[in-house]
């Protein structure tokens, strides 16, 4: 079965994704985090 959307690798990467908690973002104690601390960490 072949999708003519579906082009290759480079473009299955654009629908790659993180599931992170939703209490990180819309919870109290975290209203002071910047979303760059949230999100990207090392």
């Amino acid at each position: 079965m072949a999708f003519d959307y579906f082009y290759g690798q480079e473009d299955a990467e654009q629908f790659l994704f993180y599931r992170i908690p939703k209490t990180l973002i819309t919870g109290e104690e975290f209203r002071e985090v910047s979303v760059e601390a949230k999100l990207f960490t090392d």
